[in-house]
């Protein structure tokens, strides 16, 4: 199993797609990886969308497809049978991180936490790469860079409110792992077919992440 750093890569850009065609999961996937983008976080609404998860790891090994809005452990194990890289969760119930452990071998799991109490939940049982969820509306950013003294053996990932104006700022934390970026691939731009401009936003998304790792280096 890939580590999470091996997932996301240096760009960290995981576009959050909700897809609910599973006729249309390949067309989406190819325009990301067309756009330079590897990995993505598919919504877990429904069985569509779990068929679209199974569908994009079976035919393109090369997408690094991982599952999101977990809540549940049944959703957990579905996730997990449907061949998910990754699962996130909103939050880190005492039923998801049981979940978890069982199938540890499946899939990273990415708990989401806001407090102190909540990370250190999650460090005690052996877990620490965790998502914020919503990070814009919850000031996301600041919250992270103190945690970077507070927790430093904690990463994460960051989601909600998240575009290609304000991606930036998170792209520069160095205990953020990932970054979702649901403008990327916008419901609305599937629902049209609109591949083309998904391929251009993915583009546009790594020329943003190239710039601030080169500027990371200098």
């Amino acid at each position: 199993m890939k580590t999470i750093e091996q997932i996301f890569g240096s760009t960290k850009i995981s576009p959050t797609v909700v897809l609910e065609q599973p006729e249309r999961a390949l067309a989406v996937a190819d325009a990301l990886l067309s756009g330079g983008i590897n990995v993505m976080a598919i919504r877990i609404l429904s069985r569509n969308s779990l068929k679209s998860l199974e569908i994009i790891n079976k035919s393109l090994p090369e997408m690094m497809a991982g599952a999101g809005a977990i809540m549940d452990a049944a959703g957990f194990l579905n996730a997990s049978i449907a061949g998910a890289k990754f699962i996130s969760s909103p939050g880190a119930t005492q039923e998801l991180l049981t979940a978890s452990r069982t199938r540890y071998n499946d899939a990273h799991f990415l708990p989401g936490v806001l407090t102190p109490t909540q990370v250190m939940e999650v460090m005690s049982r052996g877990i620490d790469v965790m998502n914020i969820f919503p990070a814009e509306v919850l000031n996301g950013y600041d919250l992270v860079k103190t945690y970077s003294h507070t927790f430093p053996n904690a990463r994460f990932a960051m989601i909600g409110g998240i575009n290609l104006d304000n991606v930036v700022k998170y792209l520069t934390l160095p205990n953020v792992v990932a970054v979702g970026v649901s403008e990327v691939a916008h419901k609305s731009l599937i629902d049209s077919e609109n591949y083309l401009e998904i391929t251009n936003r993915a583009k546009k998304a790594v020329e943003i992440a190239k710039t601030v790792i080169a500027e990371k280096q200098v």
